[in-house]
């Protein structure tokens, strides 16, 4: 029996063929694919052209999506929790509103939001807003006046206006 396109898309990306996943992509001219409610969970998609697809409800929960495309990209209700964004291409996503800070603290991480889920990632530790503001002050709160201190709150203030505005 033949495999749907959607079935062949996810199965290029759970058997790291990235490169013919991205070709299929150009050839097709990033027309919308819908890859809504697909498990992608705890796989490397490092560099995957995203543009256009729909990955509403999707389970990306601890995948690396380091220098992927998701240029108007739908993860509304997508799981992204664990996922790494590093350098992630996230200009005009839909369905989440996706913030980044860089240079944070001694070893300069970039520390990523998502607002929608009360979602941080800061390296290799992630968790809501409030478990982060808590950690920094159990880690770096003895001395007020530290680089990271200071910088790690500065992410906490600017991460809390966000959430306020939205």
């Amino acid at each position: 029996m033949k495999k749907s396109k959607k079935e062949r898309l996810v199965k290029w990306l759970k058997n790291g063929e990235i490169n013919k996943f991205n070709r299929y992509r150009k050839l097709t001219k990033y027309v919308k694919i819908d890859l809504s409610g697909v498990d992608l969970s705890a796989i490397i998609l490092s560099k995957v052209n995203f543009i256009k697809v729909n990955l509403i409800e999707a389970n990306l929960q601890g995948s690396i999506l380091c220098g992927a495309d998701l240029y108007n990209a739908n993860l509304t209700k997508a799981n992204l929790q664990g996922s790494n964004l590093s350098g992630a291409y996230l200009n005009n996503i839909q369905g989440k509103h996706i913030f980044k800070t860089s240079g944070n603290g001694s070893q300069g991480r970039e520390i990523w939001y998502i607002l929608e889920d009360d979602y941080i990632n800061a390296g290799c530790w992630d968790g809501t807003l409030d478990e982060f503001e808590k950690r920094v002050e159990n880690e770096y709160g003895h001395d007020k006046d530290s680089y990271e201190y200071k910088s790690y709150q500065d992410v906490i203030e600017y991460y809390r206006k966000k959430k306020n505005r939205f």
